[in-house]
């Protein structure tokens, strides 16, 4: 990296040779991969309900194995790495090697030539000088002709708030289609202390810019949805009082309140990136985070290994 004067925008220019742009697990990955530095044109960090295959292995960034494994209706679900604590443990490595460039809330950036202009916080006007660009997302970058998905999908939650239900060994249900695809049964954070048996929801689906804005797609029928498979698995609300019909006509000896659910919020994300045009100094970079972590060499020198290797995931994380 060097320093260069410039008349031009009456300021100093630092260039660098390559530059990721990027703000996903694969482009913290390559930047870690190849030593490079890393601006994010979009904060946007993973959900805290997204996982990795568990066959796929993290230790040449210094990650041990994790398996996680949630009940669900079929059994046993069991889940690698989760994308937010990757996620976390990349940015925190390059933020320490000093490759994670601009911590200011990024607006937008604009492409000249090889002069890379960064806008961040209040009238705050970056210059950065660039041999390659590695671009994995060209959101939010002027100056640089993209491709727009031809249809967006939106990866939505539905946070869902347990007003009334009776406890369940349920932490994980799937399905099939795109609406309430996946359904989350975590500790409910509104109540304080250990409470493993009070649990909320997020429901996750996979929508379209169409459906979004139909009623059928809505949170109100997502709670729904939910409400009724957890009906169908028979979780049931809590006892109220003896069931007079017990046994003659029912199997169970109490009466059962309904479940009552309560929808807090909705969320949505694009899950399809905006693709860049092709030129000498620009490059738009499509490989998965397994082609990135098998070109990882764990053998040679590699500074933001040395540094994986001394942070352990208790240490990076309070879970």
């Amino acid at each position: 990296m060097t320093i260069l004067p410039s008349a031009k925008f009456g300021s100093h220019i630092v260039n660098y040779e390559n530059i990721v742009i990027g703000h996903s697990i694969n482009a913290l990955l390559y930047a870690y991969a190849n030593n490079y530095p890393l601006i994010s044109n979009a904060y946007q960090q993973p959900s805290a309900f997204d996982y990795f295959d568990s066959s796929i292995d993290f230790s040449a960034i210094g990650l041990d194995p994790v398996t996680i494994d949630l009940n669900s209706a079929d059994g046993v679900k069991t889940f690698g790495h989760s994308k937010l604590d990757v996620w976390q443990h990349l940015s925190f490595c390059l933020s320490l090697a000093g490759q994670l460039l601009i911590s200011d809330k990024i607006s937008s950036l604009r492409i000249e030539e090889n002069i890379l202009k960064v806008f961040a916080g209040k009238a705050k006007r970056i210059l950065l000088s660039f041999n390659k660009l590695h671009v994995f997302d060209s959101k939010n970058i002027d100056g640089l002709e993209h491709i727009k998905p031809k249809q967006q999908i939106y990866r939505v939650h539905d946070w869902i708030d347990v007003r009334r239900a009776g406890k369940h060994e349920y932490d994980y249900l799937f399905s099939e289609d795109s609406f309430v695809k996946e359904v989350f049964f975590f500790p409910s954070d509104r109540i304080d202390g250990n409470h493993t048996d009070k649990k909320d929801i997020v429901a996750i689906s996979y929508l379209t810019e169409q459906q979004l804005s139909d009623t059928i797609y809505s949170d109100t029928y997502a709670r729904f949805f939910v409400k009724q498979k957890m009906q169908d698995l028979g979780i049931r609300g809590m006892k109220n009082g003896r069931n007079p019909n017990y046994p003659h006509s029912s199997p169970d000896p109490f009466k059962r309140l309904s479940i009552k659910l309560e929808n807090r919020s909705r969320d949505m994300t694009e899950t399809k990136v905006f693709v860049p045009e092709t030129r000498e100094n620009v490059a738009f970079v499509d490989k998965t985070v397994q082609d990135i972590l098998s070109g990882i060499n764990v053998s040679g020198t590699n500074y933001l290994l040395e540094i994986s290797k001394k942070i352990s995931m208790r240490d990076l994380l309070i879970k």
